[in-house]
């Protein structure tokens, strides 16, 4: 019923835009160069690309409009959500996806709702994260920046946004 408390949500159900959406995503910077016929990009100085929640900030990126991949390079990333509510990862390299959402990065850190996380190797796939030799805090064991008072460690850790985790070798 319409004024029903009870909500169901199937598991591993997202309520963020879905991927099939298509949101026009939007490259600002410094300097750039595009060519229409490749779709390929390079953007200097200052670089966001923001599609819908989603914004991703750096220094410099290469891409291209008709695989909707972009690599960051010659320095850090920042990736958004909602402004940072849900997602706010930090590291040197990522390559994303406008399409599907999907990442990799050579390291993470940051807050990926409900935790701080931090590792190497991530990836989000628009569903789960994964990273390799990291570690998965609460935001109240933040009480000094980067450096948790308590956390769980492990060689390979899922995180199931909204849901849960999963730690091997903790």
């Amino acid at each position: 019923p319409e004024r029903s408390n009870i909500r169901v949500v199937r598991r591993g159900a997202s309520p963020i835009t879905a991927p099939t959406e298509k949101l026009p995503t939007r490259v600002d910077a410094d300097k750039m160069t595009y060519s229409g016929s490749t779709g390929d990009v390079n953007a200097f100085g200052n670089v966001v690309v923001a599609q819908g929640n989603r914004t991703l900030l750096a220094n410099r990126i290469t891409g291209n409009t008709k695989t909707t991949e972009y690599r960051t390079a010659d320095g850090p990333y920042r990736y958004l959500e909602d402004g940072g509510k849900t997602k706010d990862l930090t590291g040197d390299v990522m390559t994303y996806r406008t399409s599907d959402r999907h990442f990799t990065a050579d390291q993470a850190f940051g807050w990926n709702d409900p935790y701080y996380v931090k590792g190497q190797n991530a990836t989000f796939d628009g569903e789960t994260g994964h990273m390799e030799k990291g570690m998965v805090t609460t935001k109240h064991a933040m009480a000094f920046k980067h450096t948790p008072d308590y956390r769980v460690e492990g060689q390979d850790i899922k995180v199931y946004p909204g849901d849960k985790v999963v730690i091997k070798k903790p």
